[in-house]
């Protein structure tokens, strides 16, 4: 049989397919390009079209299947990662939000600032959900009095898959990278969302590695059957890939990066604000020092100097780099 593993990133969407009788690897990735361009009122917001995404989801999927002159592919699991701390909300008939991602600016420093000492919650950052949905709560009530359901960008993707109604499941991995999350018992902080004045109705948190249910829609090119399970973060994910259940420290560069290390039982005195403590496996946490730099920011400096180029007919360094790379 095979297995399937989806990562829904920030920029683009990665699927691989492995049999495990053969040991064949089949992979696409397809670039989803879904920022909104936000008016100058909004300049401090990100978001990413849903339905953009799930189109890139479908390409890269229907890729897959074409190599594998299928039809729809026959999957016995299907394993998905996706960006972390991004929210998105929907309701039972389909009409889903824009997501919010890790890159939204809209709560102030004064504001989460206020909200930090307010709840007496550290690990809280701007672009984390439920820093969004405080500040939704709080200036944009009415939005939120559209859905009924909040999760990440690839929980509202398995709703979709399995069928999901009148619920919304998260991974620990992924509820911890909202914020308001209670560490030790994997959990929902309750007193810092009643602090913060949440009332909308959080998704329930599942263990990470935990089936959750099964391939029931079948628009995405997969039979009906498939075992899906929790979605976890792209960070744990990375890790694992590497590291599987064994201790030691790996830098990963997406969009962002972050430099990790394995710890075993870490005490929180251990860790300061600059170094987060993130959920692994159940005998692992990881020490986490992120960066908001990686490859977003190689991107800006691309397009800095590709635009010089097009403004100044002398600059041609550029395409004779390129030439270069291609050529070695």
């Amino acid at each position: 049989m095979a297995c399937l593993g989806i990562d829904i990133g920030t920029t683009s969407i990665k699927c691989c397919y492995y049999d495990k009788v053969t040991g064949l690897i089949h992979n696409s990735q397809k670039v989803h390009d879904s920022t909104n361009k936000c008016s100058e009122d909004d300049v401090a917001k990100n978001e990413q079209s849903v339905s953009q995404i799930f189109a890139a989801i479908h390409g890269a999927l229907e890729d897959l299947a074409k190599q594998l002159r299928c039809s729809a592919l026959n999957v016995e699991q299907i394993s998905l990662c996706c960006q972390m701390h991004g929210i998105v909300f929907w309701d039972d008939d389909g009409h889903t939000s824009d997501l919010v991602t890790w890159q939204d600016q809209r709560c102030s420093s004064d504001f989460l600032s206020n909200l930090k000492t307010l709840t007496q919650t550290i690990d809280l950052h701007k672009g984390y959900g439920c820093a969004t949905l405080a500040w939704l709560t709080r200036y944009e009530p009415q939005f939120l009095e559209k859905y009924t359901h909040c999760g990440s960008i690839a929980d509202i993707f398995t709703s979709v898959l399995c069928g999901f109604k009148n619920k919304s499941l998260i991974s620990d991995h992924n509820a911890q990278s909202w914020g308001f999350f209670d560490h030790d018992n994997r959990s929902w902080n309750e007193k810092g969302i009643k602090l913060a004045n949440i009332k909308f109705k959080l998704p329930q948190i599942i263990k990470s590695g935990s089936i959750i249910g099964e391939v029931v829609d079948e628009n995405y090119l997969i039979q009906s059957g498939a075992k899906v399970f929790v979605p976890i973060g792209d960070l744990q994910a990375s890790v694992y890939s590497v590291l599987g259940n064994a201790a030691g420290k790996v830098f990963n560069y997406g969009t962002a990066s972050q430099l990790v290390k394995t710890l075993e039982k870490p005490n929180d005195q251990l860790f300061q604000p600059s170094i987060r403590r993130t959920l692994y496996t159940d005998k692992l946490d990881l020490a986490t020092a992120a960066s908001l730099n990686g490859g977003n920011a190689v991107e800006v400096v691309y397009k800095l100097f590709n635009n010089w180029t097009k403004t100044n007919d002398e600059l041609k360094f550029l395409n004779e780099l390129e030439a270069y790379e291609t050529n070695t």
